[in-house]
């Protein structure tokens, strides 16, 4: 008798468990949905505020290079391939600003000159690059892809813009970002701890990565990044052999 009271017992603590326990499993199941949903959420909106301090970043680079341009005078330092005058017309595109480089070619996309100056490198043609084509064939600001810059060796991406005299081009101007100037834009907006945050080009490298073992122009596929098309939301890949969102 005493054994199968003990079994009732049981039954009957089961039958009256059976609901807080389901109860359990609903409450605990949704929590950790709408911990996933907000993590998702943060990742969301991460990328769109890194998104976006890039873009004004490229905007006010655009902008600058655009003033510089309606200048007669330094149209006429490039016309004339004035290195001295153009010094003075590029330090003042980047003065106060996170730019590493800017620089002035002349229309066959030869260096003509330089800020930070480097005199020795002024002769050198740049003309294979797709920073140089894509602004002589365009009509506003080209930016390029990550490129390793031939002057100082650093990953940079480059805003170029052909300024022109009846149509017809007589020189450019360049501005530079390192990866290091991304950085800084991105650095403010990683606030949890094992989430990175990389800007990666058209061709799948990484330009810039807070992920410090992450090397500049290594590449970075991600299964389902080019169907987003200008959206944004979280996706599933693996990233170096490990399930990451």
């Amino acid at each position: 008798m005493r054994h199968g009271f003990v079994v009732v017992a049981v039954g009957i603590a089961a039958a009256l468990l059976a609901p807080i326990l389901l109860w359990g499993v609903i409450v605990w199941s949704t929590v950790v949905d709408d911990i996933g949903r907000r993590e998702s959420e943060q990742r969301v909106l991460t990328a769109r505020l890194a998104g976006a301090s890039i873009g004004r970043t490229l905007e006010e680079a655009e902008r600058r290079l655009d003033l510089l341009a309606t200048r007669e005078r330094l149209r006429a330092a490039l016309a004339a391939g004035d290195d001295a005058a153009l010094e003075r017309h590029l330090a003042d595109l980047i003065r106060g600003t996170i730019y590493a480089t800017a620089l002035a070619l002349d229309p066959a996309g030869r260096l003509l000159a330089r800020q930070p100056a480097a005199p020795e490198t002024y002769g050198q043609s740049f003309a294979d690059r797709d920073y140089y084509r894509g602004a002589v064939a365009g009509n506003g600001v080209y930016i390029s892809e990550a490129v390793v810059s031939r002057i100082t060796g650093q990953t940079v991406v480059v805003l170029a813009l052909a300024v022109r005299e009846r149509e017809q081009p007589v020189g450019l101007l360049l501005l530079t970002l390192t990866p290091a100037h991304l950085l800084e834009l991105l650095q403010p907006l990683r606030s949890t701890s094992g989430r990175d945050i990389h800007v990666v080009d058209q061709q799948a490298r990484v330009i810039a990565s807070t992920d410090p073992l992450r090397a500049p122009l290594s590449e970075l596929r991600l299964p389902g990044v080019e169907l987003l098309d200008g959206q944004t939301r979280s996706i599933a890949a693996r990233v170096d052999g490990t399930e990451k969102v």
